[in-house]
């Protein structure tokens, strides 16, 4: 009995630090969720004397991410990402542009220590103190494509309904032991919608 449990604690040692003694913790907890939701302000154009439709404008907020990284969890690198846009029935919105991936990434997400020197979770383990983390994404990326727009507009126009729309999106990547990762997917990232019309001047 006491020979299984010294392998025992031999094996955790062995799991919670890497070659260089760096501690890390057993776990990679790294979960994405929304920090400022993405919004459609689409406008149609009609003719004030014909009322024929002229086309539309359209403004797009792009969401913005976040990873949630919990105590003593790994950190993980992303290297890519995949989005369906969907409509309130959970159908795929947006035609081409409802679902797509972006790869060749690499954006390191830290993990769930603090060292005392610098916003870093790189340091001797010694040194390493568990702390949960809020992780921005680069707000760089467009999630909403133009496709997505497009389609709202048809809506609209054909059957007089501003689609409510949602996002499901899910990262892969490896963590600081180099391990395959994968986030669950994220369902709930919301995208506003505001549709109007407005009447304007023909052009002769």
């Amino acid at each position: 009995m006491r020979k299984a449990s010294m392998f025992l604690v031999l094996a955790l040692g062995l799991t919670a630090c890497n070659p260089d003694g760096m501690a890390f913790g057993a776990q990679t907890q790294v979960v994405p969720g929304l920090a400022t939701a993405g919004l459609i302000d689409l406008t149609q154009e009609y003719g004030k004397e014909t009322g024929t439709y002229l086309g539309y404008r359209s403004e797009i907020t792009q969401p913005t991410l976040k990873f949630s990284v919990a105590p003593g969890s790994l950190g993980v690198t992303v290297t890519s990402y995949t989005v369906e846009v969907l409509d309130s029935a959970g159908s795929r919105f947006g035609g081409n542009d409802a679902s797509y991936s972006r790869n060749g990434l690499s954006f390191r997400v830290p993990g769930g220590y603090a060292c005392p020197t610098g916003d870093t979770d790189q340091c001797a383990g010694a040194d390493k103190t568990a702390v949960a983390r809020q992780v921005a994404f680069p707000d760089s990326v467009a999630l909403i494509k133009q496709g997505v727009v497009e389609q709202l507009n048809q809506n609209y126009y054909v059957a007089d309904e501003c689609e409510n729309l949602s996002m499901r999106i899910s990262f892969r990547g490896f963590d600081d032991l180099n391990r395959s990762w994968s986030s669950p997917a994220f369902t709930n990232a919301d995208i506003g919608t505001e549709c109007n019309r407005e009447l304007v001047e023909e052009q002769p």
